[in-house]
Formats: C-alpha cells, sequence, structure tokens
C-alpha cells in the first residue's frame, strides 16, 4: 500500500526555495493555455483566469455571496483552493 500524506501550509512560513517553487508554478498558470497544460501538467491544469472567473461567478454580488457567507467558505472556498493546488 501507499499512502499520500498531503500538507497545507502557510505561504509566509514557505521557505525561500518553496516559495519560489510556489510562484514560478503560479506563473506558469497565469502563462500557459488550459489546452497547453492540460497536455504539459495533466488534465486537472487550469489557466489562472478559470480560477479568477470561478471566483468571481461564486462571490461578485454581495448579496448573492456563495463563497464567503455563511458556510460557503468551507465548502465553496475549500473546493476552489482544492482545485487550484491540483492544477
Amino acid at each position: 500500500d501507499v499512502e499520500c500524506i498531503y500538507i497545507r501550509r502557510e505561504l509566509r512560513d514557505l521557505t525561500d526555495m518553496d516559495l519560489d517553487i510556489y510562484l514560478e508554478a503560479f506563473k506558469t498558470m497565469a502563462m500557459v493555455t488550459t489546452t497547453d497544460g492540460k497536455e504539459l501538467y495533466g488534465s486537472h491544469f487550469h489557466h489562472l483566469d478559470h480560477f479568477v472567473q470561478m471566483h468571481l461567478n461564486a462571490a461578485s454580488l454581495r448579496s448573492h455571496d456563495q463563497i464567503h457567507d455563511g458556510m460557503g467558505v468551507l465548502t465553496q472556498h475549500a473546493s476552489i483552493t482544492s482545485d487550484f493546488e491540483l492544477s
């Protein structure tokens, strides 16, 4: 059996090397199209705009914020964050 332990770390606590790796990945998500990214990095890849649009669609109206109001922060925001991390 193989066990995978996934640990989310605070951005401000990353080592300089880990922060550089994270920021390079973030830059890649901003510069590589979804189509090219899926070919290069796998099926979970999405361009950064995908996540911006997803967040705006669910949270842009103060009267209809599905992410930050009530229990949405526990489910919707966690789901978007998980997809972002897989990308």
